[in-house]
């Protein structure tokens, strides 16, 4: 008996669904995304992190500092220093230190992300430095016992619309289409 040569139905079928498998997965990964995504979530991640110090400082009773410049943010903390002075008298000075804290990690901001920051009701922004400073004084600062200073961002990225972030006197922060 003569055994024909060739694939069973079977076979072909499996390896067809196999490679439309495949094809999804890399037109997906190649679609990539506008650039209002990126700002969506670059903006929903900030948001999500703000109000989060905000919520830890009530529980730990530390100030929490965000320091923005034009590459991302970072997350710092309080540390006082006892120094003395000429005269030899004490002097408390404030000095920030970086935030240790797993859910509020520093963040760098993709190539050609423009950020603008506008502080309390000032018309004119606060100028950002291009990188983080060894000795940092945060623009945002959460602290239990005050209210909040209100501040604007404005995020934009290639060809998309200015989005705004904005922190209301209640210490809340939103993006502004929100309610």
């Amino acid at each position: 008996m003569v055994r024909q040569q060739g694939f069973t139905l079977i076979e072909i079928l499996v390896v067809m669904s196999i490679i439309a498998v495949m094809a999804s997965l890399f037109a997906l990964t190649v679609q990539g995304r506008d650039d209002d995504d990126v700002v969506d979530e670059i903006i929903t991640t900030f948001t999500r992190e703000a109000n989060y110090a905000r919520e830890e400082i009530m529980f730990r009773r530390f100030p929490i500092g965000i320091y923005l410049y034009n590459g991302g943010y970072a997350f710092y903390t309080v540390a006082e220093v006892q120094r003395k002075d000429e005269t030899e008298e004490q002097q408390r000075e404030v000095l920030w230190k970086p935030l240790k804290n797993r859910l509020l990690k520093p963040h760098r901001f993709p190539d050609g992300l423009s950020l603008v920051f506008y502080q309390e009701t000032s018309q004119t922004p606060v100028a950002l430095e291009n990188e983080i400073p060894d000795e940092v004084n945060p623009q945002i600062v959460f602290v239990s016992d005050t209210d909040a200073i209100p501040f604007e961002l404005l995020f934009s990225y290639g060809e998309s619309e200015k989005h705004s972030v904005v922190r209301y006197p209640s210490g809340k922060v939103r993006k502004r289409d929100e309610a």
